[in-house]
């Protein structure tokens, strides 16, 4: 069975290929010392997405091997918030773009243990590995900057066309997974799942074509999680269970801060420059719905 409870089974290999929509939002985030200056909010609506998992088992042990990838779509909006003035509370300049999702690869890895606790229900634990690649473009839109005073969204548009803001985020991060499996009924089971980030590195190019300024970002002190239900149901019964169709939910949260450095786009001095006075960060809350087959 493609949704084995049993933990001392022979050899197994499954392989299963899903595909789905996710939905949320990624944070951009940079600090003067302890103040938000400024926050960038990128939609990542409805995007679809595609992905392969394979999955070894032998007697107690069970390894996994993941990748995905999303297509390239309009992703929502782009909205970016500055807070120069005395009340960090209040924005102070506001801009709307059109946001693009250029790319998002995902690739992930989890080795650990599987075993039964009572009769219909088994616990899986495991060790995992993730990366992932992704990147916006913002474009067109308008920018709202007040000529004094802070924003308050009456403020007349000054419209804008063409690129005006890139995002690309490389995400590399260990996690801790606990899922419990339980047979439902002869051909129906349910899995719920949890993962602890407890650290995350993330490398982050942030290009405002504008202002001709790149920014690049290490962002390294921060957490997340990850969750996830499955409703597995055994296409071909109980007797052979040899292909298995599922649908799924799962929500990825973090937040994470870290160093900035700054330079001029197209200056002949290439390296960035480290201001310690202002940091960086970045927070992400995304649900993705999946359907699936296990063969």
């Amino acid at each position: 069975s493609c949704f084995p409870l049993g933990g001392m089974g022979q050899f197994s290999f499954s392989s299963e290929t899903n595909t789905g929509v996710s939905w949320g939002r990624v944070e951009e985030l940079v600090f003067q010392g302890e103040k938000q200056i400024s926050r960038l909010l990128w939609d990542t609506n409805w995007v679809p997405h595609l992905g392969v998992k394979g999955t070894v088992r032998y007697r107690w042990f069970i390894g996994t091997l993941e990748a995905a990838t999303a297509f390239p779509v309009r992703s929502g909006a782009l909205e970016d918030f500055d807070y120069l003035l005395s009340d960090a509370s209040q924005a102070s300049h506001y801009s709307w773009h059109e946001a693009y999702l250029d790319k998002d690869m995902f690739f992930g890895t989890s080795w650990g243990i599987r075993f039964p606790l009572v009769t219909g229900i088994a616990v899986e634990s495991q060790l995992g590995f993730a990366y992932q690649n992704r990147k916006w473009t913002g474009q067109n839109g308008y920018l709202q900057y007040p000529v004094s005073g802070y924003w308050t969204g009456s403020e007349s548009k000054q419209i804008l066309a063409g690129p005006v803001i890139s995002y690309e985020q490389s995400l590399w991060y260990p996690r801790l997974v606990l899922t419990v499996n339980w047979g439902l009924s002869g051909t129906t089971g349910l899995s719920v799942g949890g993962s602890w980030i407890p650290y995350l590195h993330i490398q982050a190019l942030d290009n405002h074509f504008l202002r001709a300024m790149q920014f690049y970002d290490q962002l390294q002190e921060g957490s997340g999680y990850e969750g996830e239900i499955k409703l597995v149901t055994n296409a071909e019964g109980a007797t052979r269970g040899e292909k298995t169709c599922y649908m799924g939910l799962k929500i990825r949260s973090f937040s994470v801060k870290g160093s900035t450095a700054s330079r001029t786009i197209g200056s002949p001095d290439v390296n960035f420059v480290m201001d310690p006075v202002y940091s960086a960060g970045s927070r992400e809350l995304i649900w993705q719905f999946s359907v699936g087959i296990r063969m």
